[in-house]
């Protein structure tokens, strides 16, 4: 007795739709958008910089920390990421002569006296991706996620 070529039809409809299910509940591959804030021992720090390194796709965003501690990174891809966070750049900054830029400039380099006034020394261990011990599972869509360095 064969089967009736309807009937594989029928046996491959189940297969392709038990594929589409797996695959809505597994991965999601839509980006996601991480906001949040980076404190040091407690408090928010004034400046710097936040990177997110997904372990898989080794793909990269970051954000500079605004004063009151907050960020955001759009368009992350999904996964784990590695977090590290930087304020020597600020210190640099800090050390370097006042440029007279018209007002409105694009990328206006921060002023070094509000450098100076921003920057928090923190453990160099936190800039290091592979040493700063911060991880975090970025998912699809927005999401918050509070950076706290010890």
């Amino acid at each position: 007795m064969h089967d009736s070529p309807c009937r594989g039809l029928g046996r491959w409809a189940r297969v392709l739709a038990l594929l589409a299910l797996l695959g809505a509940m597994g991965c999601s591959t839509s980006p996601g958008t991480v906001s949040g804030k980076v404190y040091y021992q407690g408090t928010p720090l004034k400046g710097g910089n936040v990177l997110f390194r997904n372990v898989e796709k080794n793909q990269s965003g970051t954000s500079s920390i605004a004063e009151d501690g907050s960020y955001t990174i759009p368009q992350l891809p999904p996964g784990l990421v590695k977090i590290t966070v930087e304020t020597e750049s600020l210190k640099v900054r800090a050390g370097a002569r006042k440029l007279n830029l018209p007002p409105g400039a694009p990328n206006k380099p921060m002023d070094p006296e509000e450098a100076k006034r921003r920057y928090v020394e923190i453990p160099g261990k936190y800039a290091d991706v592979e040493q700063s011990g911060l991880t975090f599972t970025v998912k699809g869509g927005k999401q918050d996620h509070d950076v706290k360095l010890e």
